[in-house]
């Protein structure tokens, strides 16, 4: 398989591949119509839809939901956003089920011992649907201790052409 990021931050692995059509002097080209997460340039990695890659982005940064949903879709407002959550929940709940992609709700609490509960996938489907669950609360928003977060699973990067730390 061939890199999955190119020109990320320093803090990220960076990987290219001179064979990629989408690469060019080491910087992503995309094709215009795609649209587009805020934090590209990026390269798919086989054919992953616009949602895995921004969900993917946003799980490398421990990200809460409401965060990955500003993300998605830039260009849109929020109240254009929700009615489209279940194409981004879809997406979401494939990645955790290819192992990719943990869910984790953390609390004050919790953030305050350093530890988080891991979400069942029995439990995704039903927090994904509640629009709440994407959006920050007072605290979360003040704090970024409080929510659901997407975390990359370091063991399975490697299938991902990244090198796991």
């Amino acid at each position: 398989m061939s890199a999955i990021l190119l020109q990320m931050p320093d803090s990220m692995t960076s990987v290219s591949t001179a064979s990629n059509p989408w690469v060019q002097g080491g910087v992503t080209q995309l094709h215009e119509s795609r649209r587009r997460c805020h934090h590209l340039p990026m390269q798919t990695l086989g054919e992953l839809s616009h949602e895995e890659e921004c969900l993917l982005i946003n799980a490398s940064e421990h990200d809460l939901l409401p965060g990955t949903l500003w993300d998605w879709m830039p260009d849109l407002e929020l109240a254009d956003k929700l009615p489209r959550l279940p194409v981004l929940a879809e997406a979401l709940l494939g990645l955790v089920d290819r192992g990719l992609i943990e869910v984790r709700r953390i609390t004050p609490e919790l953030a305050a011992a350093g530890r988080y509960d891991v979400v069942s996938r029995a439990d995704l489907d039903e927090l994904l649907a509640d629009p709440a669950s994407w959006q920050y609360t007072e605290r979360g928003w003040d704090e970024r201790d409080e929510g659901l977060c997407i975390v990359m699973v370091p063991k399975r990067l490697t299938r991902l052409g990244v090198p796991s730390r």
